[in-house]
């Protein structure tokens, strides 16, 4: 299989039209004064980084920006890629923070982020001027995601979820034999600076692994590893104690390596079943009391059961306090796809904690059985919460649209392509919007975390609880990696 496809007349049209757009609304080519975004959407959600933390800072906020703004999925890569690329001039002398100590050089990220504004309609512009003679290639592989997040009953929203549908021109993996895709779900407590860290800087920590290609699951684990490490000495230097769950889905071709930290989770649909790729790190999961107790901990049920009566998880990036209880060493699988997969559900214990993996795989497959695909994650937060979700809920639907949109009909004979095209439209809509009401969640939080950075670990008490996995008929094969 190829790396990467060229995009179609259509797609190239669509990627000029969004690009013509977005530069128009916000600057001219000689206007030198742009202002920030009004609605403040470029902006990093950190308050200093380091110069090892720059690439993962800047390739997120130029991700949420662009998904907030409805940029075409096969244009995100490409086109953060050749960003910082253009980034890589700036003097970042003027952005240096005064510290009394020289441990390490930090910078002020609102006004990286600011400057970086500048850059990228620069650098729009510049891609606009040579469109036409570009090759842009995507991933050769379809996917189309519906997510929705939402802050249900909780005070503050402290999730977070990041995709890239085409890892090889967004890294710049000329190497790569197969297309690659990256799905995360975060779920943060005690503040949302873990969650964060993770979206912005996982993906960093993935490309420093030269096993990446050819042993994905060993350089998910080591990425997972290094993510929590670095965000324990961030913690440090700024006093942060927040932790996050973590589900991340990587797929290389037909190869789907799931890592996982914590009770967020994944489940495949295949062949119309519902299969669980992975156990969720609980407490009371035995294994884990085992290897808690072994370490001079204690797993209590206290509203739930808890690691010395505190977090209901086992396992998480942060949590330096609980350090070791609670370990960031993740939990990997490795799976070889045969075909008849559909579609993953990733989502934190939000959804989970009240929906059983069954139900949750057909409610979407009734979705695509409507036509209504895009509405899945919709409806299932609204079935959570409809069953007392009161936490969090963060969901992203994966379609697996390899040999385009699985398509169902009373006599099975429905023309996917004809299927594409009809929907076509209608699949821009929810999945846009989604982002705008999860970024709008996200901004305004990160003031007040600090302060009560152990209310979500100290009053968390699940409005229902689900222990079991779900009996499915469906098979895969897969391998630990160990």
């Amino acid at each position: 299989m190829m790396t990467t496809t060229a995009l179609t007349e259509f797609e190239r049209a669509e990627c000029r039209n969004f690009l013509e757009g977005l530069t128009n609304s916000a600057k001219s080519e000689d206007d030198d004064s742009a202002s920030f975004p009004h609605d403040n959407q470029f902006e990093s959600l950190c308050f200093c980084v380091t110069d090892e933390e720059i690439p993962g800072e800047l390739t997120d906020i130029i991700n949420r920006f662009l998904h907030y703004r409805k940029c075409p999925d096969i244009l995100i890569g490409p086109l953060i890629s050749y960003v910082l690329n253009k980034f890589q001039d700036t003097d970042l002398t003027q952005f240096k923070l005064e510290r009394k100590d020289d441990e390490s050089t930090e910078y002020n990220a609102s006004s990286l982020s600011k400057h970086l504004y500048q850059v990228f309609l620069k650098s729009c512009l510049d891609f606009i001027s040579n469109f036409d003679s570009m090759t842009i290639q995507k991933n050769p592989q379809s996917f189309h995601v519906s997510l929705q997040a939402v802050r249900n009953r909780r005070r503050r929203m402290e999730d977070r979820h990041v995709y890239y549908t085409d890892l090889n021109s967004l890294l710049n993996l000329d190497e790569a034999q197969t297309g690659q895709a990256l799905f995360a779900v975060f779920d943060g407590h005690g503040g949302i600076d873990a969650a964060n860290y993770a979206a912005s800087h996982l993906l960093t920590h993935l490309k420093a692994c030269p096993n990446l290609i050819t042993q994905p699951g060993e350089a998910l684990h080591k990425a997972i590893l290094k993510t929590d490490e670095e965000f324990i000495k961030k913690g440090k230097r700024e006093k942060l104690r927040s932790g996050a769950t973590a589900v991340v889905v990587l797929i290389q071709g037909l190869n789907l390596t799931v890592a996982w930290l914590g009770d967020s989770q994944v489940v495949l649909c295949k062949a119309g079943d519902a299969v669980q790729l992975m156990d969720p790190h609980k407490p009371n999961r035995p294994d884990e009391r085992a290897r808690i107790e072994s370490l001079g901990g204690c797993v209590v049920n206290f509203g739930g059961w808890r690691v010395n009566g505190i977090l209901a998880v086992a396992r998480s990036i942060g949590d330096s306090e609980q350090k070791p209880y609670v370990t960031g060493e993740p939990d990997v699988e490795e799976y070889e796809m045969e075909g008849d997969e559909e579609f993953v559900i990733l989502a934190c214990d939000g959804l989970w904690d009240t929906v059983e993996p069954f139900d949750a795989v057909q409610l979407v497959r009734k979705c695509m059985e409507e036509g209504t695909r895009d509405s899945a994650a919709g409806k299932l937060v609204d079935l959570a919460i409809k069953q007392r979700s009161m936490d969090n809920i963060s969901i992203l639907v994966v379609y697996f649209d390899f040999n385009g949109p699985v398509v169902f009909s009373a006599d099975n004979t429905t023309n996917s392509e004809e299927m594409s095209e009809a929907n076509n439209e209608d699949e821009k809509g929810d999945i846009k919007e989604n982002h705008q009401n999860e970024d709008l969640n996200v901004k305004g939080q990160v003031s007040d975390e600090r302060e009560e950075t152990q209310e979500k670990a100290n009053d968390e008490k699940p409005a229902a609880h689900t222990e079991g996995t779900v009996a499915t008929e469906g098979t895969i094969s897969s391998k630990e990696n160990t």
